[in-house]
């Protein structure tokens, strides 16, 4: 349910963040196999601590589990194929809704889409109460916040190519940037 919730939060948020993320997870399930295959289980306190970096980076994902090898468990302990089966289904579905969310381009994004038609409608507000050019740009400032990286990725590289073709957003030409 947390992992659903968080994929959720994703996908909300950007479907090219939730493609990221699938890709980290499905990733970080490679690492798990891999490790199952030395014969090595992560489990306990090693797997609720590496849960706590809030990483999904597989090659943090080596480092910390090689620093642990002593808190690892044997694989012996476990239905191994049964694990690795259940692990391989995970990872293959999670490259899947990364596939699928990937084939959605930002043209057919509608959150970008109306993104771009509120910039038009403030630049043109901006441009009829602006009283010269000064103020003018300052009432067509904007502030977008995420809480994901790769959304603000998706958005600004989407910005950044609108802004140079629609002309109704030509004021913000040169003035995206984010952080």
């Amino acid at each position: 349910g947390l992992l659903r919730s968080g994929l959720l939060k994703r996908f909300e948020s950007s479907p090219y963040a939730f493609a990221r993320t699938c890709e980290k997870m499905a990733d970080s399930h490679d690492v798990f196999l891999g490790l199952l295959a030395t014969g090595k289980v992560a489990t306990g306190a090693a797997l609720r601590e590496w849960a706590a970096t809030d990483s999904d980076d597989p090659d943090e994902v080596e480092e910390y589990l090689a620093a642990r090898l002593e808190e690892l468990d044997d694989a012996a302990d476990y239905d191994v194929d049964l694990l690795r089966a259940h692990a391989e289904h995970d990872r293959n579905l999670l490259r899947s809704f990364a596939t699928e969310a990937d084939k959605v381009t930002r043209a057919q994004d509608p959150t970008l889409s109306a993104l771009v038609e509120d910039l038009a409608a403030i630049a043109a507000e901006a441009e009829a109460e602006g009283i010269g050019e000064s103020e003018i740009r300052d009432k067509r400032k904007v502030l977008i916040f995420s809480y994901f990286a790769d959304t603000v990725e998706w958005i600004e590289e989407h910005l950044q190519d609108v802004v140079s073709k629609d002309p109704r957003l030509a004021a913000y030409q040169g003035r995206i940037a984010s952080l």
